[in-house]
């Protein structure tokens, strides 16, 4: 029997948590035999919804988004339309991701209230509610109000779900506080090890108009990433040694910053700024494999906010798929795989600390970089694959 599932997601297309659930989606229906709806929000400004087959029982659906500054005036319509969908469409299984935002809760509510034979599963995928993105995103007093709304999502839609799965062992920590832990499984986001992998680094350079010579940082951005994050990378490369810094470079790859803080930066870091080179635009994975390649090392500062701390970055798994030595701070889940499988150096999170763990990586002979690489590429093939993590969850499902 073919086992019907609607995911049910808060991103546009191609950002954050979508990604996750196509992932999953695509891996459920090839290797599991799943019909799969993904909900998501459409990309460009659209009042309808529009259906999108991407292959034999996977099909995403665009609900309606229109975006004057920074407001989107249909927000409040997708929490009816995903109540519709989650009735009309007749699913076994409804798996709800971020439900800290009410458009994805919703389904799972309103389930419950009715009741019927639909299994319900969510995933805590980010901290947004207390102590969360939205207290590191918004002035007082938005951010009290939206995250104590937002806390009451989070922690009391899981209640609601026959199962819990989370992104990190932070967010699993805080569901286990809250349900049965064996309600609870953390499965992480993963590796596309289809799409992303290792390319001599040499040719990934001609290919790029890269000199050979320079000992390039790079650093893959996401939705996630914050003005501090920039600041922190920046100021580490002040702290690397002046007569090495000559020779560096900071490709910072899909990273947008606004015009002010630009201007702040160049007035800022001036002796530096040159050394940094912003990559604005989302790159096709094939472009992406080539940049990632063409890296020296790849560089995961993660801050010490509870919000940063709870995400599993989705860079990780890139950066495991393409076998490249990473630097990483000593928070949050990626410092302990990095650490016990031997794949970088961990700091402390200031940027003189980060800045040693680069230099130690820096020092390494070609064949030390190539042990690291051969030992994360397996990592990403053998554990972190969507094809692996999408097994872990097709049992969740079939417990249900």
């Amino acid at each position: 029997m073919t086992l019907k599932l609607i995911m049910f997601n808060h991103n546009e297309e191609e950002a954050g948590t979508y990604l996750r659930c196509l992932n999953f989606a695509k891996n459920l229906v090839v290797n599991y035999g799943y019909s799969v709806v993904l909900v998501t929000v459409s990309k460009r400004n659209s009042v309808g919804i529009t259906m999108k087959k991407i292959e034999d029982n996977l099909y995403i659906l665009f609900l309606p988004s229109v975006m004057i500054g920074k407001i989107d005036f249909l927000r409040i319509s997708r929490y009816v339309y995903n109540v519709l969908i989650s009735h009309n469409f007749e699913p076994d299984i409804i798996h709800s991701f971020a439900v800290a935002h009410l458009s994805t809760s919703i389904p799972i509510i309103i389930h419950q209230l009715f009741g019927n034979d639909v299994k319900k599963v969510v995933d805590w995928d980010d901290l947004w509610g207390r102590n969360g993105i939205i207290w590191s995103r918004l002035p007082i007093p938005y951010s009290f109000f939206l995250s104590s709304l937002m806390t009451s999502l989070e922690e009391n839609v899981v209640k609601l779900a026959d199962h819990v799965t989370t992104i990190s062992s932070y967010l699993y920590e805080r569901a286990s506080q809250i349900v049965s832990q064996n309600k609870v499984t953390l499965i992480p986001s993963g590796s596309d090890t289809s799409n992303l992998f290792p390319v001599n680094r040499d040719l990934a350079r001609e290919l790029l108009k890269i000199p050979k010579k320079l000992f390039v940082l790079s650093f893959e951005g996401g939705s996630l990433v914050s003005e501090k994050h920039i600041i922190f990378l920046i100021e580490t490369l002040r702290f690397i040694n002046k007569n090495a810094l000559s020779n560096v470079k900071l490709f910072l790859i899909g990273v947008r910053i606004n015009t002010n803080f630009y201007k702040i930066m160049r007035s800022n870091y001036s002796e530096i700024i040159n050394n940094v080179t912003i990559i604005p635009r989302k790159l096709p994975l094939s472009t992406l494999n080539v940049y990632l390649n063409a890296s020296d090392v790849l560089l995961l500062p993660v801050l010490p906010y509870s919000w940063d701390i709870a995400r599993w970055p989705g860079r990780f798994g890139d950066y495991l798929a393409v076998g490249k030595p990473i630097a990483t701070t000593s928070f949050g889940d990626p410092a302990v795989i990095v650490k016990s499988n031997k794949l970088g150096r961990v700091s402390m999170s200031d940027p003189k600390s980060f800045a040693e763990a680069i230099e130690a990586l820096m020092s390494l002979n070609r064949e030390d970089k190539e042990e690291i690489g051969k030992r994360a590429r397996k990592l990403a093939e053998k554990k972190f694959s969507w094809r692996i993590l999408s097994g872990a969850l097709n049992d969740i499902y079939l417990k249900l």
